[in-house]
């Protein structure tokens, strides 16, 4: 010890002792008591936490809210997840008028969780709401039965969270439906409080899965049927539309449910390893379809035609160029076709621009149908496309 560590003890008042001692017999001692307990934050389970759970007093025992002191060398931050117990809890307030600990005020999370699904794919995040809902005392406590139309729901603001605008729809229980009014944000530091009142429900709502309908995704594969040899290689096409209209300015990821079988490259390209039967997924932002690929050992003779791009409804006021391909195990075999116009309708135009080319423009003023006809003197078959005035 130098005389510069003795000299800095001296001066030390009263009160810094006190506080080192303090300090001293926590660390030292933390993991003493009862109700010490490890958890983690945020859905990071490999990140370890300290810390001890209570109720503020031992007459009152709140199973929906809890205190939690973490470790000295630890911290807590309001609109944190805290993952204790099996369950998810939500940190709605800090005290940190001590030297050497801070307590955080947390609330257990509902059982269901606010879902939704918009241009940047699918959203899951757990949420703790006040009064305005009852807790059914028989269950665990965290079912909703509604007593009022309004629900107020507290949840962390994170780069997800701050996307969900007024008339958002969710799904809960059976058949509940409720639409936000208005988000706040800038009230409790890294909190969200969204403000929802009952809304009604849509044939398109899935209460299953717990999501209200808003912006639908859908993923298009092609072929959906898919087999080859050993060895060979397939192409698949992804699509995703958005609302019912494509949109080519975001990326599916692909992946094998057995690479031993078949996998597949960034591009969904499929590459055939052994006998059986595999999943090809595509997947954008947790929306997914799959498809089946067998593999066998002998060739297998499988042709498709894909008209590009993969939709069939065409919007008033536009018009789209579209490209016909023959696909012979996954390979394009170039051919060319006779494409003919069997409505012989109004409000439309069509125009064969070349063998595998075509378009067609939507100046209807009212909803109808138009179905071509494809000939390349091998298969004849006919595609239908919806001219709609929305």
């Amino acid at each position: 010890m130098s005389s510069r560590d003795i000299w800095s003890q001296v001066r030390k008042s009263p009160r810094q002792r006190y506080i080192d001692t303090e300090d001293k017999i926590l660390r030292d001692r933390f993991e003493d008591p009862i109700n010490y307990q490890v958890f983690y934050k945020d859905f990071l389970p490999d990140v370890e936490y300290r810390g001890w759970f209570y109720d503020d007093s031992s007459e009152r025992k709140d199973l929906e809210r809890k205190f939690l002191q973490v470790h000295p060398d630890d911290s807590i931050r309001q609109g944190e997840y805290i993952h204790w117990n099996g369950d998810v809890w939500l940190c709605l307030g800090v005290d940190k008028q001590y030297d050497n600990k801070q307590k955080g005020l947390i609330y257990q999370c509902l059982a269901n969780q606010m879902n939704w699904i918009d241009e940047d794919g699918y959203h899951s995040f757990p949420f703790w709401s006040q009064s305005k809902v009852l807790r059914d005392p028989l269950s665990d406590g965290r079912a909703i039965s509604l007593v009022e139309d309004t629900l107020i729901a507290f949840l962390q603001n994170n780069d997800e969270t701050i996307e969900i605008k007024e008339n958002l729809r969710f799904a809960f229980g059976v058949d509940t439906v409720f639409r936000v009014i208005e988000r706040i944000d800038f009230a409790v530091d890294n909190t969200i409080k969204v403000i929802m009142k009952k809304d009604e429900r849509r044939p398109t709502d899935d209460f299953i899965n717990g999501i209200a309908e808003n912006t639908v995704i859908e993923i298009i594969i092609e072929p959906i049927l898919v087999n080859g040899n050993i060895g060979a290689q397939q192409q698949l096409i992804g699509t995703i539309r958005i609302d019912g209209v494509e949109d080519n300015t975001k990326t599916l990821s692909w992946s094998s449910s057995d690479d031993f079988i078949a996998t597949v490259t960034s591009t969904g390209l499929i590459d055939f390893v052994s006998i059986g039967v595999c999943e090809i997924t595509a997947e954008y932002n947790g929306i997914k379809n799959s498809v089946s690929v067998e593999c066998t050992a002998t060739p297998v003779n499988s042709t498709e035609y894909i008209i590009e791009p993969l939709m069939d409804t065409i919007p008033i006021g536009t018009k789209y160029e579209f490209t016909i391909n023959k696909y012979v195990n996954g390979v394009i075999i170039p051919d060319t076709f006779s494409i003919s116009d069997l409505t012989l309708g109004s409000g439309y135009g069509f125009i064969q621009v070349d063998g595998n080319t075509f378009s067609v423009e939507n100046i209807s003023d009212k909803n109808t149908n138009l179905t071509l006809e494809f000939d390349n003197t091998v298969d004849i078959f006919e595609e239908e496309y919806k001219l709609r005035m929305w």
